[in-house]
C-alpha cells in the first residue's frame, strides 16, 4: 500500500505579510551592526531603507545577547544618553499631520530600583513640551506631576498647551517588565478623548485624552524620529531595552492588529500577557 500526500506548508504570519513604514527587529541579528557590542546601525525590514544609524560612539546602545526569549534586544541606558535616529524629519509627517497612523513597540522599561521618578522617550520626532511640533510616546513615572506607571503619548502642533492628541493614563504597564505597546492615532477623529488609543498587551484600549483641537501640525526640520530619546530634553532618555518597532501610516483594522499582537507576544514570550480571550493566546498567527 502505499499514500499520496498533498498539500501546502503554512508558515507563520509575520509583518512582511502587510505594509510597513519601518520595522526594526532585534531578534534579526543580520540587521544590527555592531562596534564593540554597540548598535552603530539597525537595519529597517519595511523595505524603505529608514535605517536607525548612531555616529557616535558614546551614544550607542549595547546589543545585549538573548535577553528575552533568547532573543537579542536593543539596551539602551540613560547615563550614556544612548539614541538612534532613523530617516529624514519629512519621512515621519503621517505621524503628525493630521492622518492616522499607529506604532508598536516590544519593550521593557527599567524604571524601578535604578532611576525612579522618571520619563523616558520611547520615540520621539518633535519632543514633549507642548511647543515641540511631533509625535512623541513615552512611560511617565514622574510623582511631581502625579503620574504613575503611565504611557503617554501625544502629537503637538507647536503652541504652548495645543495638542492635536493626548493620552497619560496611569498603571496600565509595569516597569521592569516587557510589554507589547501599541497607540494609534486619529487627530480628524470628532471626539476629542478618541484622538489618542492605547493598548498595552494586546487588552482594552484606554485613553485619556484632554486635547480638543485636531489640528494638524508641520514637520519641523530641527528634529528627525529618534528611538530612547527626547530630542530636546536629555532628562527624558529611555532606559531599558527594545525588542522590536513596528511603525504603520495607517490604523490597521482589528484583525491585522491582533495578528500583530499574536505574532510579537509568541516570538517575545508574551502569550501570559495577553488577556484570556485574546485570538493568539495560544495559537500562533498564520496568513
Amino acid at each position: 500500500m502505499s499514500w499520496i500526500i498533498t498539500g501546502t506548508q503554512k508558515n507563520n504570519w509575520t509583518p512582511a505579510d502587510i505594509t510597513t513604514a519601518l520595522w526594526l527587529d532585534a531578534a534579526d541579528a543580520s540587521t544590527v551592526t555592531t562596534v564593540s557590542s554597540a548598535v552603530s546601525q539597525w537595519n529597517d525590514k519595511s523595505g524603505n531603507s529608514r535605517n536607525a544609524t548612531q555616529g557616535t560612539a558614546g551614544n550607542r546602545p549595547v546589543y545585549q545577547s538573548a535577553a528575552q526569549n533568547g532573543l537579542n534586544t536593543v539596551r539602551f541606558t540613560a547615563a550614556s544618553q544612548h539614541f538612534l535616529t532613523a530617516g529624514t524629519n519629512s519621512t515621519w509627517n503621517f505621524l503628525h499631520d493630521g492622518t492616522s497612523s499607529s506604532v508598536f513597540i516590544v519593550s521593557r522599561c527599567r524604571s524601578t530600583g535604578d532611576n525612579p521618578n522618571a520619563a523616558h522617550t520611547y520615540l520621539s520626532t518633535g519632543g514633549a513640551a507642548s511647543a515641540d511640533i511631533g509625535y512623541f510616546i513615552g512611560y511617565d513615572d514622574q510623582s511631581a506631576f502625579s503620574r504613575n506607571n503611565a504611557l503617554s503619548a501625544r502629537i503637538s502642533t507647536g503652541s504652548a498647551g495645543n495638542y492635536a492628541a493626548f493620552d497619560n493614563t496611569s498603571d496600565k504597564m509595569t516597569p521592569g517588565t516587557y510589554h507589547i505597546i501599541s497607540s494609534y492615532i486619529d487627530t480628524d477623529n470628532g471626539t476629542a478623548t478618541s484622538r489618542t488609543i492605547q493598548i498595552v498587551d494586546g487588552g482594552a484600549s484606554f485613553s485619556s485624552n484632554s486635547a480638543t483641537n485636531p489640528a494638524a501640525s508641520l514637520s519641523d526640520s530641527s528634529y528627525a524620529l529618534i528611538i530612547g530619546r527626547d530630542p530636546v530634553s536629555s532628562s527624558l532618555d529611555f532606559t531599558g531595552d527594545m525588542c522590536e518597532v513596528l511603525i504603520f501610516n495607517t490604523q490597521p483594522d482589528v484583525s491585522t492588529r491582533q495578528k500583530l499582537e499574536g505574532y510579537l507576544a509568541h516570538k517575545w514570550g508574551l502569550t501570559a500577557n495577553l488577556p484570556a480571550d485574546h485570538p493568539y493566546k495560544t495559537a500562533i498567527p498564520v496568513p
